[in-house]
């Protein structure tokens, strides 16, 4: 789960400049049973940003599996933000340059 918090947020920073905290999610659902995923093979986070603003995410295996779903994952702003230097570097690796 947290897995999907973290790029989600890091999604956030393209835009803002605030770091964000969970405010809340709509829905999560495990789609692996027990032992499809054997704690070794990498596993990467899928995130998708709604027009709602939220986010749903899965947790997927290395071949694509999905094996955790996160719906309507919603942040709320920090006070503090990001240092612009970093930011920037950040943002520049967003569009690929």
């Amino acid at each position: 789960i947290e897995l999907c918090f973290q790029t989600a947020g890091v999604l956030e920073l393209a835009d803002d400049p605030h770091l964000r905290l969970p405010a809340g999610l709509a829905g999560l659902r495990l789609l692996a049973g027990n032992g499809a995923w054997n704690g070794a093979d990498p596993v990467h986070a899928v995130v998708r940003r709604r027009p709602d603003g939220a986010f749903d995410a899965e947790v997927v295996d290395g071949r694509g599996r999905p094996l955790l779903r996160v719906e309507g994952y919603r942040t709320v702003a920090a006070p503090d933000t990001v240092d612009a230097a970093r930011l920037a570097a950040l943002r520049s690796g967003f569009r690929g340059s």
